[in-house]
């Protein structure tokens, strides 16, 4: 019997611009609702939960063949994962199935393999529409520089670099600017 063919993933990378047309934000400050339960609390648990939400609305004008699909990002201004934003290459150096580091020899010598993250969050088509969802979380002050353009700057727009791998849409990058992304590349 043939051996099987390993599948290799193809990336495409794509640049959304997308003209806001909207948005929503929902910003808050709680006691932590794990202090008070004693299977999810221990010594390092934060008493106080703060946390930003915003989420855009708009359309898209750039490339042609997703100009018109409605788009709907919703940016979380807190860590998914604790000490995530101050993460370093080290802390995604790849490992073995016995969880000790990967290394490759280059040129003879020994060199550490790496896996970082594909984007900082996700993006995927909604069923049967020409409308798209993304989501992805930032540190609490890139969501407040955001707050600061939305209520006295018009028109907006994200520039979003989407990096697809088989099924999966990753955000790469995701920018907030005053400006129309594709008349800069024309001048």
């Amino acid at each position: 019997m043939p051996a099987k063919k390993k599948r290799v993933s193809k990336e495409e990378h794509t640049f959304l611009s997308i003209e806001v047309t909207g948005f929503k934000a929902k910003v808050g400050a709680a006691i932590n609702y794990e202090i008070r339960d004693s299977r999810h609390a221990g010594p390092g648990t934060k008493v106080y939960d703060f946390s930003s939400d915003l989420t855009f609305e708009g359309v898209c004008t750039y490339p042609e063949n997703r100009a018109g699909a409605l788009y709907s990002i919703d940016v979380h201004g807190h860590e998914l994962q604790k000490d995530r934003f101050s993460a370093t290459l080290e802390d995604y150096q790849a490992r073995n199935a016995d969880r000790s580091r990967k290394y490759r020899k280059v040129r003879g010598e020994s060199r550490p393999v790496f896996d970082p993250p594909k984007g900082v969050g996700l993006v995927e088509k909604r069923r049967g529409e020409n409308a798209w969802r993304g989501f992805l979380w930032v540190p609490p002050a890139t969501l407040n520089d955001m707050l600061v353009l939305l209520p006295s700057i018009t028109p907006l727009y994200l520039v979003v670099h989407e990096l697809r791998e088989g099924r999966q849409r990753w955000v790469v990058d995701l920018t907030l600017q005053t400006y129309d992304p594709v008349e800069e590349e024309e001048v």
